[in-house]
């Protein structure tokens, strides 16, 4: 008897938990490094574009957020977000092809770093 009490009561909070959750994140934040894949030297001012899938639960789908930041002098970048569920990236530089790349967020904090190869 007690342990069925237990049981439903953990399903219970299990789906109030799940229902409250909108399947976003807040305060996202992508950051990391543009480098050269053959040297690993930074390129400096390399275009970060993002498109940040942001679920809307009155529409019932998701709606894209888009920005777009340069790498500084470091090949650094950083760019936020109030909220989000996903990731669409595409990182572009003068004489080095495109790097495009999806993502499902884990995490409010997101790290990574691009690899480019020299355009042939």
């Amino acid at each position: 008897m007690r342990a069925t009490f237990w049981k439903y009561h953990l399903i219970f909070l299990s789906f109030i938990l799940f229902s409250c959750s909108n399947g976003n994140y807040t305060n996202v934040s992508l950051e990391g490094y543009v480098k050269d894949n053959d040297t690993k030297e930074v390129i400096p001012h390399s275009k970060v574009q993002v498109i940040c899938w942001v679920y809307d639960t009155e529409l019932w789908e998701s709606k894209e957020v888009k920005k777009e930041v340069l790498s500084n002098e470091k090949g650094f970048y950083l760019i936020n977000f109030d909220k989000g569920e996903a990731m669409d990236i595409l990182v572009s530089s003068s004489s080095y092809d495109n790097k495009k790349i999806s993502i499902t967020l884990k995490k409010s904090k997101n790290e990574m770093n691009f690899l480019l190869n020299k355009k042939k």
